[in-house]
């Protein structure tokens, strides 16, 4: 392995190693400039982009969705550190009691980005945006056009996977050849430091030397620099948690199964009055081992099981103003 690949790796394990929490949320301060668009509040969340805003930005009447909200966020342009060149469509709308949700996905330069949820939270009665939340990819000086083909990429993931995979306490992998499951296909990704990427994305089926298929995975690599950006297994068991309809206390938490690779799928409903959620991850049912998996503004996140096979995962549901509810129940 040459010095720019120990390099490259060094780094990369690093962001992927278990326990490794550097990119948590945080509150700050709202800046002088900030303050005169109307932010109150504001939480930084993954690669230090703007994950949280709350304060007064424009309506959005339900019966112009589609286009007031490129209002709001072109007021905003300066607190989102957008440059105009991301383009935002209305996936969904929701609506409960405490306000209207306009749910917003994102393509940049023409292509996908994924993982990108922009959430506008509007009064249900007057239709003001009191709230902006959600992960979002700012153009800045991302690449436009990959410099590596996606066969160069494959050859990437075919000498690397195994390693990244081993070393996040993942399948024994060593000497497997992968396989390519489908055309690969060019796209924004963030990595697991919440910093963008244009990257390939591929499936791949790892098969060991008689030509067992061991696992599968979903890969991406970095199109200019060549360096895995983030993996994860296809075959995962999908671990169902509910949280209760008002901000409080969620439950019950968790069904979960391990898979063959360990890993497991949690994903609960969005609550109201929520700014982000907080899951602990325990081997123990009492949680006296317990240690923070996650803490942001998704619903839905990947988690290795522990070796012992038995895990027990808990959320809560936190806001700014009043703390976090009490601990889920888990079953």
């Amino acid at each position: 392995m040459n010095h720019h690949w120990k390099t490259l790796l060094s780094i990369v394990l690093l962001v992927l190693a278990p326990g490794v929490t550097s990119a948590q949320s945080r509150n700050v301060p709202p800046s002088e400039e900030l303050k005169a668009l109307g932010v109150t509040h504001v939480r930084l969340g993954r690669g230090g982009v703007l994950e949280h805003l709350r304060g007064s930005f424009g309506f959005i009447q339900p019966q112009h969705a589609a286009t007031d909200f490129h209002e709001v966020l072109a007021r905003l342009q300066p607190a989102l550190m957008t440059t105009g060149d991301e383009v935002f469509s209305l996936a969904n709308e929701e609506e409960n009691a405490n306000g209207r949700y306009y749910i917003l996905s994102q393509r940049l330069h023409g292509l996908e980005v994924v993982g990108a949820k922009l959430i506008l939270t509007a009064d249900t009665h007057s239709g003001e945006v009191v709230r902006v939340s959600g992960a979002y990819l700012p153009a800045g000086n991302l690449e436009h056009q990959p410099h590596l083909s996606s066969e160069t990429a494959f050859k990437v993931a075919n000498k690397y996977l195994p390693v990244f995979v081993n070393a996040t306490g993942g399948a024994n992998l060593s000497g497997s050849e992968a396989v390519q499951l489908g055309e690969p296909k060019l796209l924004y990704a963030f990595d697991m430091g919440g910093h963008g990427h244009l990257t390939w994305m591929m499936q791949l089926s790892m098969l060991s030397s008689d030509g067992v298929e061991r696992e599968s995975y979903e890969v991406m690599v970095d199109a200019t620099y060549g360096s895995i950006v983030n993996f994860q297994p296809l075959s995962v068991d999908t671990a169902y948690a509910t949280v209760s309809p008002q901000y409080g206390t969620p439950s019950p938490l968790v069904e979960d199964s391990e898979t063959p690779c360990g890993w497991s799928k949690v994903h609960w409903a969005m609550t109201d009055r929520t700014d982000y959620y907080e899951v602990q991850a325990a081997t123990l049912q009492d949680f006296s081992d317990a240690a923070w998996a996650y803490t942001g503004v998704h619903n839905s996140i990947h988690l290795k099981m522990p070796d012992v096979g038995v895990g027990y995962f808990r959320i809560r549901a936190c806001n700014f103003g009043g703390g976090c509810s009490g601990w889920s129940i888990t079953r």
